[in-house]
């Protein structure tokens, strides 16, 4: 495989996980708006609707940021632990859900920023 060959193929890979980043900040803002639902509402069934959204936004970043590691050289990502069901007892349940989804969106944010520059180096080496 030639040289070019290869960069058109990283390129290509590059976008699709640039996609896949934009499809999560699609399911990043679905979790918010159902968490703030399931608790303005009190709805106990909307609250573990809005925690499994959330569990599968963060392992869906997580298997991008697994991805992206085989294409590239990315600083490594320290994910929080997994919400377990029993947060909707705790004491203030919004402030660490709340965290929890800033946390896991800084880093679909800091895996974006990072797809984008090694797109725009890309296009500069043409």
């Amino acid at each position: 495989m030639t040289k070019n060959n290869s960069i058109i193929i990283l390129r290509e890979m590059l976008l699709d996980i640039s996609y896949r980043l934009r499809i999560c900040d699609d399911a990043f803002c679905r979790c918010g708006d159902l968490m703030m639902s399931a608790m303005t509402l009190s709805d106990f069934k909307m609250k573990f609707e809005a925690l499994r959204g959330m569990r599968n936004y963060a392992q869906d970043v997580q298997l991008i940021a697994l991805d992206l590691k085989h294409l590239m050289e990315v600083r490594r990502i320290v994910f929080p632990a997994e919400l377990q069901d029993w947060i909707w007892d705790e004491e203030n349940p919004e402030i660490a859900v709340t965290l929890y989804l800033e946390r896991i969106h800084s880093a679909a944010e800091s895996l974006s920023l990072a797809v984008r520059s090694e797109l725009l180096k890309m296009e500069l080496n043409q």
